[in-house]
């Protein structure tokens, strides 16, 4: 079962970081003093595997609906939102139409953009760490499976660092403007206290299947 974690970021303390921990694997969400987003995968006693997986389940279903968003907005371009304060100032439905229709027409433009094909181009989510050359760089692929979502850390990156290391740029990212879903998924994590789960329906009913294919 995994284990979901917080803690006060190192450098903003009005920001927390999530560590999620499957055994002796470690799972890290960070903000850094770079500006920039940090998955990172460790494998306790093996600080240089090759490859660390992690499975998101209904188990903690906070987690996978936040898992499930980001996936989803990046698959469906849904990327730019419509900005409430500009929408207010609107005077009449035909200028809120247009704005809507606007950001409808920028969030489909995205399926023509390169990033967008390289992000998917293997039929799944796969994201190479902002940090390298795109060769050279760790990998995360994200796959969307039957009630869960697979994690999947791929060391490419030569140099010694103590685990699997994906960095995603708030500015200048090679996947532009596909990083926004990623913050978009840190900042909602801001408001999760993991000492305060509160247990939901989908989290109970895929206790219940569980115990059913156990039997």
């Amino acid at each position: 079962m995994l284990k979901l974690s917080r803690r006060k970021n190192r450098q903003y303390e009005q920001l927390y970081d999530y560590e999620i921990k499957d055994n002796n694997k470690r799972f890290v969400i960070s903000y850094e003093g770079t500006l920039d987003l940090y998955f990172s995968a460790f494998l306790e006693g093996d600080y240089q595997s090759q490859k660390i997986e992690f499975e998101i389940t209904k188990e903690n279903y906070y987690l996978y609906q936040l898992f499930d968003t980001l996936y989803s907005n990046c698959l469906d371009c849904n990327i730019y939102k419509v900005d409430e304060l500009r929408y207010e100032f609107c005077e009449t439905d035909e200028e809120r139409k247009e704005l809507v229709n606007e950001i409808k027409e920028l969030n489909d433009n995205l399926r023509q953009y390169f990033e967008y094909n390289m992000l998917f181009e293997n039929g799944y989510l796969s994201w190479k760490s902002d940090d390298n050359l795109y060769e050279e760089a760790d990998t995360l692929n994200i796959y969307k499976e039957a009630e869960r979502y697979k994690l999947e850390f791929i060391r490419k990156n030569k140099e010694m660092h103590l685990g699997i290391v994906c960095r995603i740029r708030n500015h200048g990212s090679r996947y532009k403007p596909f990083n926004m879903p990623f913050m978009d998924l840190y900042n909602t994590l801001q408001k999760y206290d993991p000492e305060y789960h509160q247990v939901h329906v989908e989290e109970y009913s895929y206790q219940k299947r569980l115990e059913k294919i156990k039997k």
